[in-house]
């Protein structure tokens, strides 16, 4: 749902609703608001409040792209280039066994039963006619709630980038690469992601 609030402001939800099985093999049905937000239009300015649906625009959601609680701002000096800054609460997941000893502490965006993380991230992009391209710089602090040290808190550093080109309105090609410069501290983490995709339609 969404509606008007005024020549500038609008308001928009998402609700999800889920069916799953239980260990009975019942029925369970549940429904959740998954983002709420208010979003505001002030010439090239734009602003985002509340929890919504973030995105890595620099390396075209390879680093980032689930909801945020917080705020984002984004501002278009011309038509080519954009400036983003987003700021807020997310999600980690902190991989248990069934004693609920941390087996993996791996950073997975979008849980929404495990640890919160503090996200913020900058990024600038261009886009003019077939090219596109874009540089960003992401930092989460998770908050681990499963142990009590002084590796309560994990930060992540990633510097994500990205070029896109697109034959026509079909058929574009898209190259991503980041680097998380504070990602080898766990032995079975890899400090470095690429993507290439070819897409159609």
């Amino acid at each position: 749902p969404s509606m008007t609030i005024n020549e500038n402001w609008s308001g928009h939800a998402q609700i999800d609703y889920d069916i799953q099985k239980d260990n009975t093999g019942a029925d369970v049905n549940g429904a959740e608001v998954a983002k709420i937000w208010t979003e505001g239009q002030y010439d090239k300015f734009n602003v985002k409040l509340g929890r919504f649906g973030s995105f890595s625009d620099a390396s075209h959601g390879l680093v980032f792209d689930t909801e945020v609680t917080g705020a984002e701002f984004t501002y278009a000096p011309t038509e080519a280039w954009k400036v983003k800054a987003t700021a807020g609460r997310t999600s980690v997941l902190t991989k248990k066994d069934d004693n609920g000893k941390v087996i993996n502490k791996a950073l997975v965006y979008g849980t929404k039963d495990e640890d919160a993380a503090t996200y913020w991230a900058v990024e600038a992009n261009y886009a003019n006619g077939k090219w596109d391209a874009g540089l960003g710089y992401h930092n989460v602090l998770a908050t681990h709630t499963y142990q009590k040290t002084a590796e309560d808190n994990s930060s992540y550093h990633i510097i994500d980038l990205g070029v896109g080109y697109a034959f026509d309105k079909n058929v574009k090609l898209t190259g991503d690469y980041a680097w998380g410069v504070s990602q080898n501290k766990y032995d079975n983490a890899a400090n470095s992601a690429y993507s290439i995709q070819l897409n159609y339609k």
